[in-house]
């Protein structure tokens, strides 16, 4: 009994220790950039990778199993030595505590200490700002038309005759493409970040999310139930989560740099298309009756993904929509997310700011028939 109460402890003072070490962090966001991000985070990416890369499986499922074993020993003990009933109860709550202590513990250290350095937009000089109507509808153009002329390249139609299956090696693929993304930046990216699918299929997307990072095991994690036009650049923006990107707005915006110079005619269209469906509301907010009367000339190869995305989404309608909206954008704000949930559209205003410093990305032209290898 001692001898639980004590792990328990720890693990409640290591958490209020980090929480307090943190807050020092989040004040010195530069030296924190240094000691956090250039040095120690890159270790623990390695030894993550180290660990866990070889298991085929995600890991999550061992840390669930994992804690609610002790948890049912340590009440089991608790239980049969403890008579009164609120001293067991104050003792489950103490055990309870501990274990979320532990995981806050090896949350900040393993990754998110991120949080408390400058954003992608601060270390590129990023100016960010608000978008015109004029502004809006360049952009929705711009999108349109690029999405409309890539979606009939020879080697986007053979895949999407294929359901835009997964090809073998793909992930390897996007991990190196976002390592030398990583690289051109000069900001450090070691060792490859193990993918795993969660099952079953629909899990994630019962709760609106197509995929997560789990910094206690180093994985990046996605739903397969999307359709899998949808996974490279799902899977892009979780690899730089993986690789100490915290704002989802800037792995959103890294993902599309990303897919969009990439070889790999699969990748580019999954993120041109990611990006018209960031855009398009944008755009029907300003013109509802244009876009309503547009969406019947979208060509028809684009149409059929769209269609086919919403299908997938459909299988598995979202689950309390409300209350997850309202903790993860609670979380993201005490992280230092001023905007909260609304950071995933921050893409748009990412990109008009690097358009205004470097003009627009290259996207590069479809020039091998082959699907991603």
């Amino acid at each position: 009994m001692k001898k639980i109460t004590v792990i328990a402890s720890t693990g409640i003072v290591l958490a209020l220790f980090t929480q307090v070490f943190y807050s020092y962090c989040a004040n010195h966001p530069e030296w924190t950039y240094r000691w956090y991000y250039e040095g120690w985070f890159p270790q623990i990416r390695k030894l993550l990778s180290l660990l866990v890369g070889w298991i085929p499986m995600s890991v999550l499922y061992l840390l669930i199993i994992g804690a609610l074993g002790w948890l049912i020993t340590t009440g089991r003990i608790i239980w049969r030595n403890v008579r009164v009933w609120y001293l067991r109860l104050l003792h489950l709550l103490i055990q309870t505590a501990g274990v979320a202590g532990f995981i806050v513990f090896f949350f900040y250290w393993f990754w998110g200490f991120n949080y408390a350095t400058p954003s992608v937009r601060q270390r590129l000089h990023l100016e960010t700002q608000g978008m015109l109507d004029s502004a809006i509808t360049a952009e929705f153009r711009w999108i349109s038309d690029t999405l409309y002329h890539y979606a009939t390249a020879p080697p986007v139609e053979l895949a999407r005759a294929s359901g835009f299956t997964e090809a073998p090696g793909w992930i390897n693929s996007i991990n190196r493409e976002v390592r030398q993304t990583l690289e051109a930046l000069n900001w450090p990216c070691p060792a490859e970040v193990p993918v795993r699918k969660i099952w079953p299929n629909g899990t994630l997307l019962r709760i609106a999310t197509a995929g997560f990072y789990l910094p206690l095991t180093g994985e990046a994690n996605f739903d397969a139930g999307m359709y899998p036009l949808q996974w490279p650049y799902v899977v892009a923006h979780e690899l730089f989560h993986a690789y100490g990107i915290t704002d989802e707005g800037d792995c959103n915006f890294l993902a599309l740099l990303t897919c969009w110079g990439s070889r790999e005619p699969v990748f580019k269209y999954s993120a041109l298309m990611a990006y018209w469906r960031q855009v398009a509301p944008e755009y029907r907010h300003f013109h509802r009756d244009e876009f309503t009367a547009m969406i019947d000339s979208i060509p028809a190869p684009v149409r059929q993904d769209l269609e086919q995305i919403h299908a997938y989404q459909d299988r598995y309608p979202d689950l309390f929509p409300r209350f997850r909206h309202a903790v993860y954008n609670s979380y993201l704000k005490a992280h230092g997310v001023r905007e909260g949930m609304a950071s995933y559209n921050e893409v748009i205003t990412l990109l008009a700011a690097w358009k205004r410093e470097h003009g627009s990305p290259v996207i590069l032209p479809v020039t091998t028939p082959e699907m991603p290898h």
